[in-house]
């Protein structure tokens, strides 16, 4: 085992037969025997499958001419023989445009089976249904027709599946996905969020008392809607539908951050109550002077008795802890039922 580090132990090895405890059993055949014996070309074979096999393996593709060398049979009677076993591949021909009065099949090479019915099926069948279709009409070469009807029923029977919306894992930004598509979307996006900005800030100017604007909200959320409806239905995914539905949320969240950070007019609700007419109305000039919309009204408690109710509408947050500091700092206890 001296030598079992080096880089070429195993060609050592070789030269041995070694048991399975690592023992000499004999010497290797190349002592013994002949082990490389000369190549013998083939010359002649019986049938085409025959003659197919040795063009494979010799030529590494299908040569007619060499076949039938091989076979003493007509290159045409060999490609009839071999029919759904090879294939004429028509690689990248555009079937747009062309001369169909001059269309020869035979230009384009023979593959085997296995290649022409694997990759990218689909194009092959759409190529060779658009040949067959034409030259149906534009020639009387019946083995023509003949050869490209079973190129055509062999590719329709290799079709995979079709997948369903659901089985296609779409990621933005994925090689194979056009930026077209991932613009449309992101323009989806985006107009959810500003429809639901709108019909959310529309709700809020029609409280505001601002018309005009609401009008305004109302116009663009419908035009921004219906645009929308028509993108989602037409589309082929329900990608569209998912990314609509989350931007409905986000428009919705935005309208009101910016309601709740912007706008200056929110209305603070306090319903305060109290039976003491002084103390009631010493709360309404408080209010007035300090320009706080109120309106008092009678009423009676659940023990019957009858009390004073002013319903105070502070537009600003300062006007509301004005009307808290006032609560806290009265001599008399006024019962705020409402805060909102």
């Amino acid at each position: 085992m001296a030598f079992s580090d080096d880089a070429s132990y195993c060609l050592l090895c070789s030269l041995e037969v070694i048991d399975e405890n690592g023992a000499l059993e004999r010497k290797a055949d190349m002592f013994s025997k002949r082990t490389i014996r000369q190549q013998q070309e083939i010359d002649h074979v019986d049938t085409a499958a025959e003659a197919l096999a040795v063009s494979l393996a010799e030529k590494a593709k299908i040569d007619l001419g060499f076949m039938s060398e091989l076979t003493g049979k007509n290159e045409d009677v060999l490609e009839a023989e071999l029919t759904g076993v090879v294939f004429r591949d028509f690689g990248s021909f555009n079937p747009e445009g062309m001369a169909w009065a001059f269309f020869d099949d035979k230009q384009y090479p023979l593959v085997p089976a296995d290649e022409f019915l694997s990759g990218n099926v689909r194009s092959k069948l759409h190529q060779v249904t658009a040949i067959y279709d034409v030259l149906k009409s534009h020639t009387n070469n019946i083995e023509l027709i003949d050869r490209l009807r079973t190129s055509v029923e062999a590719l329709q029977k290799v079709q995979p599946q079709d997948l369903t919306a659901g089985e296609i894992d779409v990621r933005l930004g994925a090689t194979w996905m056009e930026i077209g598509f991932v613009i449309e979307l992101a323009l989806l996006f985006v107009l959810k969020t500003v429809d639901n900005l709108l019909s959310t800030g529309k709700a809020i100017l029609i409280q505001r008392h601002r018309p005009i604007l609401a009008s305004a909200s109302v116009v663009l959320s419908q035009i921004i809607f219906y645009r929308l409806i028509d993108s989602v239905s037409t589309s082929d995914s329900n990608l569209a539908l998912y990314i609509v539905s989350v931007a409905a949320g986000a428009g919705t969240f935005l309208a009101i951050k910016i309601s709740d950070k912007f706008s200056k007019e929110r209305t603070f609700v306090n319903v305060l109550l109290s039976d003491d007419k002084e103390a009631m109305m010493a709360l309404r000039d408080f209010l007035k002077e300090h320009k706080i919309t109120n309106l008092a009204t009678e009423g009676f408690t659940k023990n019957w008795d009858k009390s004073i109710a002013i319903t105070a509408y502070a537009e600003t947050r300062e006007q509301s802890r004005l009307i808290d500091e006032y609560i806290r700092n009265s001599n008399t206890k006024l019962k705020r039922i409402i805060q909102k």
